[in-house]
């Protein structure tokens, strides 16, 4: 699985801006989707394609479309500061060719409303992190998870590919550090951290944006995120 945390509550939805006893950190918004299975996620997320609870998570099931399956999730607007964001990926490629998943924080009022006519993945958004094959990922290997800043693709390391048994992580946390003031970033991920990585855009951020691109169901043996979380440094 591939984590990326935002905040929750005892049965999964967590009020904005709540503070957690004994903690520093600041819940900005909390997920951890342990709701009976639904057609539709709920709790505010806005999804185009098949985005349905299965199994205490957010699952996709995809049919090689573009920009589809997505599911975005609003929170009250960051213009500076710190976050910490979290989440669970639990995606397993078994033979899908040429895909990308999007995991995407920005801002609303820049990003665009119908992808289908604005082809761009990258408006609007700061934080661009991306796991593909073939073209999305430069052709780096099967698997790579990296991030886009400026139009460029930037691999960090390869997850979860099982034609590459080495790169399959049970229980992968993404972490990432969000700095608002300096419009850059960290990605901590399997016991080490990547840092300094630059917005796509600096932007202020209120989204956290889900993208499936040529994404089969037949490639993948896992495809679901679970457990998001965002905290703010007070």
């Amino acid at each position: 699985m591939l984590r990326l945390v935002l905040v929750a509550s005892c049965i999964g939805m967590v009020p904005v801006c709540s503070r957690l006893s004994g903690e520093e950190n600041q819940v900005v918004f909390q997920d951890d989707f342990n709701r009976d299975d639904a057609a539709e996620v709920g709790n505010q997320w806005t999804s185009r394609g098949n985005v349905i609870l299965q199994a205490g998570a957010l699952q996709f099931e995809a049919k090689e479309e573009e920009f589809r399956p997505r599911t975005k999730r609003a929170f009250p607007v960051q213009k500076e500061g710190k976050l910490t964001v979290s989440f669970v990926m639990d995606w397993l490629r078994k033979s899908e060719g040429t895909w990308s998943f999007h995991m995407q924080l920005g801002h609303s009022e820049e990003m665009p409303r119908l992808l289908i006519y604005d082809k761009d993945l990258s408006k609007g958004i700061g934080v661009n992190l991306i796991w593909g094959g073939r073209e999305p990922v430069n052709f780096e290997p099967a698997g790579t998870f990296g991030y886009s800043s400026s139009g460029e693709f930037k691999p960090l390391f390869v997850v979860n590919d099982l034609e590459n048994k080495q790169s399959v992580v049970e229980d992968p946390i993404v972490t990432v550090e969000v700095d608002l003031d300096s419009g850059t970033y960290a990605v901590t991920f399997n016991g080490k951290t990547y840092p300094e990585i630059p917005f796509d855009n600096k932007v202020p951020i209120d989204t956290i944006r889900f993208i499936c691109n040529g994404c089969s169901k037949s490639g993948f043996a896992r495809s679901a995120i679970d457990d998001v979380k965002i905290m703010r440094a007070n």
